[in-house]
């Protein structure tokens, strides 16, 4: 038999695991689970599973699948860090070819050519899917603001071939040998537009000051990143980690007008 005070310790134990809050296990069918654990704490509104529901909730209103358009491997892979929890999909993900011309003038015309382009590939197979694009490049006044629009084709009719990244960096740096200082001041931009449907569209746009570097340094990243220097961090944008580059970034900045968008809008699960 147990004696007075090692059962009463036993029955407080009891009691207060069975207070305990129930946490999800794993399993599919947490959807369904999850309501039935807040239900169960009725009079706990602030209870860990009742917190728990409401932050799945949210995320479920919030996941959605976005169609980018690019064929740019380097872009789907920092567009599906910067719009987590949302799943990323490129054309060649649902079998659609896409190289429309880019023939605006600037970064947002650009942007939104490659939606409408999209769209009128995969429409109406993809429903409500929403529609993403970005145009981006460098710019620096010492250079009457080339690359500009044309920084992925930069040198590339003169040279009558498509440059490689390493290619164009080699020749802006060529090009920017006579300027020092603040003459080699540059920016990123980020144009971003978001395509709902035919009549709901929306866009955005950010930059990122820096200069240009005296040679390329780093290895992350991608295009004109290895010679553009940050002032704030003396070193160049290859030399950030995908962390700090997602904090600071044209393309980070952009996303994040987006997001809020994204997150006002009231679609279904």
């Amino acid at each position: 038999m147990l004696r007075g005070n090692e059962k009463e310790r036993k029955n407080t134990e009891s009691k207060a695991k069975n207070q305990r809050p129930r946490h999800p296990p794993p399993t599919e069918n947490w959807r369904i689970i999850l309501p039935q654990i807040a239900k169960s704490h009725p009079h706990k509104p602030h209870c860990s599973a009742t917190i728990w529901l409401l932050f799945v909730q949210r995320l479920i209103v919030l996941m959605m699948e976005i169609l980018l358009a690019t064929g740019n491997i380097h872009k789907k892979e920092e567009f599906e860090r910067l719009l987590a929890p949302h799943t990323v999909i490129v054309p060649r993900d649902i079998g659609v070819e896409f190289s429309p011309e880019e023939t605006g003038t600037s970064f947002l015309e650009n942007a939104l050519i490659k939606t409408n382009a999209l769209a009128r590939s995969v429409d109406p197979l993809r429903g409500n899917l929403p529609i993403l694009a970005d145009d981006s490049g460098l710019c620096v006044p010492a250079l009457s603001g080339a690359p500009g629009v044309l920084s992925a084709r930069y040198g590339s009719v003169q040279n009558g071939k498509e440059l490689k990244s390493s290619e164009r960096n080699d020749l802006l740096l060529h090009n920017m040998a006579a300027y020092q200082g603040e003459k080699r001041r540059a920016f990123f931009v980020c144009a971003i537009a978001l395509c709902l449907d035919t009549y709901r569209v929306f866009t955005a746009q950010e930059t990122l000051e820096g200069m240009i570097a005296g040679a390329p340094s780093g290895t992350n990243g991608f295009g004109y990143d290895p010679i553009f220097r940050l002032p704030q961090t003396d070193c160049t944008v290859a030399e950030l980690d995908s962390i700090e580059k997602d904090r600071i970034s044209h393309r980070a900045r952009a996303t994040k007008r987006i997001q809020a968008i994204l997150e006002s809008l009231k679609l279904s699960p």
